[in-house]
């Protein structure tokens, strides 16, 4: 078993995720087999999703009849077979991060398999996710009707994670992709690190949270 606790990246997708797992991936956290997405134009210069959790827990949801975007979210059963799954592809000396939407359908596994997880909630105006999610060729097909509901169930347990108790930060995301010195040193002290400002300004541009 992994004897580091994960990093867990937990907010709607086209919140700046990408962007927050790929600066924490360059100063050294483990995001493992992840690929680049298909649609040029959108950080298709970085995988940031492990794609064997990600599976993980698309073969949990199979079973429970769950069909991604739809809501309310299903519920899961014993996380400990999960666990060990999940635990089958990470590191055991090395931190590691969990990105994707999976970290708040599922929040109860992640809260009763890792309670001393730390969990970052990247913000962004639901407006501005909305629009962003209708540049995006893979998700512009939903209703707005639809993706609204989708944003508020991901927010709704958002909260519950908070509720619970879990080690939690807020990332302010279009301050993060200014480079706001406040925002990336509350980052970094939150998660026991040193920025490196070089890795910093090489990784966020101005313009990564228009694609």
């Amino acid at each position: 078993m992994s004897r580091q606790n994960p990093i867990l990246i937990a907010a709607p997708p086209r919140s700046g995720t990408t962007m927050l797992a790929g600066l924490l991936h360059k100063h050294g956290v483990w995001v493992g087999r992840a690929r680049t997405t298909m649609y040029p134009g959108t950080n298709s210069d970085f995988g940031s999703e492990n794609q064997d959790i990600k599976n993980v827990f698309q073969r949990a949801a199979k079973k429970a009849d769950y069909q991604n975007w739809t809501t309310p979210f299903p519920e899961l059963g014993s996380c400990r077979f999960l666990k060990k799954e999940v635990e089958e592809f990470v590191p055991k000396d090395q931190r590691w991060l969990v990105k994707t939407s999976w970290c708040l359908i599922y929040w109860r596994f992640w809260r009763q398999a890792y309670p001393k997880a730390r969990w970052l909630f990247p913000t962004r105006d639901t407006l501005k996710i909305v629009d962003s999610m209708n540049r995006h060729p893979g998700m512009r097909r939903h209703p707005d009707g639809e993706k609204h509901q989708y944003i508020a169930h991901l927010l709704r347990n958002a909260g519950n994670v908070i509720a619970s108790g879990a080690h939690y930060a807020y990332v302010d995301i279009e301050r993060l992709a200014d480079r706001d010195p406040e925002t990336i040193e509350a980052l970094f002290r939150f998660l026991k690190m040193k920025p490196d400002y070089k890795i910093i300004n090489e990784w966020i541009q101005p313009t990564m949270l228009n694609r």
